[in-house]
């Protein structure tokens, strides 16, 4: 037997009452959202305030295996490195715990949200004066942190390939004047794998 559709069009009404109520559905959806970054944005704060220790290759297994200094960030209990993710006026709306696999907070906001370092506050110095600065951006923690041991210059952690683009975009919007390099990790072998995976800081 073949199944043939009666292809019934809906009226104008039924596509207008469906239309409202799948706006009526994402606008919840949003609502939902900003509501739970919030509240994880209010969570990682008070962590963060908590967290008494300073991160350093001496205490850190992380970064003593990654041989790297600790740039701003603490050390939680168990050992693991605590990032926080700021936007450009400095709140923290999450934090990424780094110890042998990599865990932000549930619900926590991360697009166009980076850590830091600048030790010697180059950028803020720079704003104030007006003057032009190049500014690295890059994946993860230990190799931002390797970069600006190279380079000296301020480097900014956006936390993986998908937010290297809303990074850099929430750099140039605070910082219109800087030169912006983009340090994207060659994750060369994800391509060979099976599945295929995308080697994302190459293709952003």
């Amino acid at each position: 037997l073949q199944w043939i559709g009666k292809g019934e069009a809906l009226s104008w009404e039924e596509k207008q009452r469906r239309s409202a109520e799948a706006a009526r559905a994402r606008e919840a959806r949003e609502r939902k959202r900003v509501e739970d970054q919030e509240a994880a944005a209010k969570r990682a704060f008070g962590l963060w305030t908590n967290l008494k220790t300073w991160a350093t290759a001496e205490n850190c297994p992380y970064l003593q295996k990654k041989q790297v200094r600790g740039y701003g960030v603490k050390l939680a209990e168990d050992g693991r490195i605590v990032i926080p993710l700021r936007d450009d006026t400095g709140r923290i709306w999450s934090l990424q715990f780094v110890g042998d696999e990599k865990l932000y907070l549930k619900h926590g906001r991360k697009d166009g949200l980076y850590h830091t370092i600048d030790p010697d506050r180059e950028l803020e110095k720079a704003h104030k004066q007006g003057g032009k600065l190049t500014v690295i951006v890059g994946e993860g923690y230990a190799t931002c942190a390797d970069v600006h041991k190279a380079t000296k210059l301020p480097t900014i952690v956006a936390f993986d390939g998908d937010n290297l683009v809303a990074t850099a975009k929430a750099v140039r919007e605070r910082y219109p004047a800087a030169n912006i390099l983009i340090a994207a990790d060659d994750d060369h072998h994800l391509p060979k794998r099976t599945p295929r995976l995308p080697n994302k800081g190459q293709k952003c």
